[in-house]
């Protein structure tokens, strides 16, 4: 008794014929539901066999397929997980398929725990081929070394034909909700240049089928305009009720599995102001590394405290912060910063800088005599590098003073317009010393052409630029 079966885009349908004496019995509906019946009642048998006929016809004629083995999956992707499941069934962990057209030959790559499974062979015989286990350790290791061999095989022309893992009993409802895991994201925002926490998260993410799994399908695809596409269908999730207004705002953005990493925020209109209170608690910048915020003073007032909520504050490495005007900055506008390595303020006074002598690199447009003040009695005990501009003559030897004793990097932005003002403090200040690096203009010279007028103070330079 035929079974006819539609399987195109969205339409993933059956539909039975069966045809019993005078009655014709049909069954159909969509795959994986119970469907509807119906009986179909003829006077001879003749009446009843044309119909049967016509009805046959019918459902070729709509595109349907009759399958000859029921037995056999119903559509490709799942025959191709039979044969991958192979003499290693299926888990919940990806299993990913590559295939090479030309030599056709076949590669499967699995992580198990602290083990990764290979398997290769010629196409069509995946069913047949016994995987190489090897050990390494952690599941962290396993699973760089598998991101290792998939960009390996992507570069050496080999296709992703999919990815196959175990089918849950209970299938997670689509873009529902973001699954959290606080422990592997409290790991990536302690380092985040760790490549083995990224694919442990990642892993997770699709071993619970988490609406950015398939952005992370794409994205290790190296399918850019996929993802991107995923990812904009998930934007709403990820960026919050104010998505389309954030992403207005957003420029340079970086991303990697559905969590932005760098991007810069403007603020130039009052819509924008709640999309930037917003986008301070957003899951998808909840792991976010460099931030650039520019806006207007007059709205600088009321987007500062939302810093105070930023849920990226234990990831953040490095901001910058401007406004065009002056404008004041609380002391602790960035007190929960506490990872913050580089910070660049090209719009307020300080009135404290206590919160953040963890930083290492500082960037400061100094508009007023008591920034100089505030800076130079503040404690910097991890600054390397400091660049700024503005200073007056007068107060130079505030700021070159012994609260900076790992300092090795001095940047004065104009500092070509008081050069002799500023050779003069240096070669006068115990920093200088210390430093290996002094720019003071763009045309880089010999440290040694300033004996004649500072003796042999430069001369330990690395690098002198004037």
């Amino acid at each position: 008794m035929p079974l006819f079966e539609l399987d195109e885009g969205p339409s993933r349908k059956f539909y039975r014929i069966e045809l019993a004496n005078l009655r014709i019995e049909l069954h159909w509906g969509a795959f994986e539901s119970k469907g509807q019946k119906r009986s179909l009642t003829f006077e001879y048998p003749s009446e009843a066999e044309r119909e049967f006929k016509r009805l046959v016809a019918e459902r070729r004629d709509h595109g349907y397929r009759e399958v000859v083995d029921e037995s056999a999956p119903r559509d490709i992707e799942a025959a191709v997980n039979a044969q991958l499941a192979g003499p290693v069934p299926l888990s919940k962990s990806p299993r990913f398929h590559f295939i090479h057209l030309k030599k056709k030959r076949f590669v499967w790559l699995e992580c198990r725990g602290t083990t990764l499974l290979r398997a290769e062979g010629v196409q069509g015989k995946e069913a047949a081929a016994e995987p190489r286990l090897e050990e390494h350790g952690t599941a962290a290791s396993a699973v760089l070394m598998r991101d290792a061999e998939i960009r390996r095989l992507m570069g050496d022309g080999w296709e992703l034909r999919g990815v196959a893992a175990k089918p849950q009993l209970e299938r997670r409802p689509k873009s529902k909700t973001l699954q959290v895991n606080e422990r592997l994201e409290n790991s990536i925002a302690e380092k985040p240049s760790d490549e083995s926490r990224w694919l442990v998260l990642e892993d997770w993410l699709l071993e619970v089928n988490d609406p950015r799994a398939e952005l992370i399908r794409l994205e290790k695809a190296r399918s850019r305009a996929d993802a991107a596409v995923a990812r904009g269908a998930c934007l709403p999730l990820l960026l919050g009720q104010h998505s389309k207004r954030i992403t207005r705002a957003l420029s340079a953005p970086t991303w990697r599995s559905g969590f932005l990493q760098e991007c810069i925020f403007s603020v130039s209109t009052a819509s924008e102001v709640a999309a930037f209170e917003g986008f301070m608690t957003a899951p998808g910048a909840s792991l976010m590394t460099t931030l650039g915020v520019r806006m207007r003073p007059t709205f600088f007032a009321a987007c500062v405290p939302a810093f105070a909520k930023a849920h990226f504050a234990r990831s953040l490495r490095v901001l910058d912060v401007r406004a065009a005007d002056r404008v004041e900055l609380a002391p602790n506008a960035f007190e929960g910063f506490s990872r913050l390595e580089s910070l660049c303020v090209g719009l307020a006074q300080m009135p404290s800088w206590s919160t953040l002598e963890q930083l290492r690199r500082l960037t400061l447009e100094v508009r007023a005599p008591k920034d100089v003040e505030v800076l130079g009695e503040a404690a910097w005990p991890h600054l390397v590098a400091l660049e700024i501009a503005g200073v007056p003559s007068a107060m130079m030897p505030l700021l070159l003073n012994d609260r900076f004793p790992a300092l090795k990097e001095l940047v004065v932005a104009d500092g070509f317009h008081h050069q002799a003002d500023w050779l003069k403090a240096l070669a006068a200040s115990e920093l200088l010393k210390r430093l290996h690096t002094v720019v003071l203009g763009d045309r880089r010279v010999d440290p040694k052409v300033m004996r004649k007028t500072h003796g042999r103070a430069f001369e330990h330079l690395e690098a002198l630029a004037l």
